[in-house]
């Protein structure tokens, strides 16, 4: 009956070091996305928090419908590459090529025509929204431009560093969303989150450019 499954902690050690690095950044990961809500609801008002929340949506579409699903297909493939860099660095390369050449154009053409998206879809009463998701359109830029590097990470075993880089984020983020709230309200919090993501955006790209020994 060798055959037989068996109740077995051999692997205890190796699930629970690479699965505690997991609930570390999806807790931080989950800060970090509803940070900008909690401030702007604590320090300004509601209508200031409803014209932000409706600006992110429509700004980040590209992400949101389009990098995200991608990125979500591609895990799979990354961990069948993870034991030879080169196919792995072709592969992170590739996609990154593919999610900016669908992606990019999105954020940029809805920064573009915000007053008319709004108009048309949300009426007049909402034209307060339209510098908001003209700033956030900079955030959807950069999410867009995206390295995908926490799929490189995941599928390398070092899920440690994608939950430092969101323990980064957050770090950066909490005090450019105070100052920025303070300072413009719901547009300074904009300004806060691209702000945020630039900074990391550009750690993001070196540490990934060191892990897979790729080059400008």
């Amino acid at each position: 009956c060798g055959y037989r499954p068996r109740l077995s902690l051999a692997g205890f050690h190796d699930i629970f070091h690479f699965s505690k690095w997991m609930f570390v950044q999806n807790l931080i990961h989950g800060l970090n996305d509803r940070a900008s809500a909690l401030v702007i609801g604590r320090m300004a008002n509601a209508e200031a928090l409803a014209h932000y929340t409706m600006a992110y949506e429509i700004s980040n579409l590209a992400n949101t419908e389009l990098a995200a699903p991608i990125r979500r297909a591609i895990f799979p493939g990354f961990s069948k590459m993870a034991s030879d860099r080169m196919p792995l660095r072709a592969g992170s390369l590739k996609t990154f090529a593919v999610i900016v050449w669908i992606g990019l154009p999105v954020p940029v053409g809805i920064a573009l025509t915000a007053p008319q998206i709004v108009s048309v879809f949300l009426g007049d009463q909402w034209l307060a929204v339209v510098p908001l998701i003209q700033v956030l359109a900079l955030y959807g830029v950069l999410r867009t431009l995206g390295t995908s590097s926490h799929l490189v990470y995941l599928a390398l075993g070092k899920p440690r560093i994608t939950a430092m880089l969101s323990a980064l984020r957050l770090l950066v983020l909490i005090p450019l969303l105070v100052w920025g709230t303070q300072q413009a309200g719901a547009l300074g919090a904009a300004w806060a989150m691209v702000a945020s993501s630039a900074l990391l955006w550009g750690v993001d790209f070196a540490i990934l450019f060191r892990v897979l020994k790729l080059d400008l």
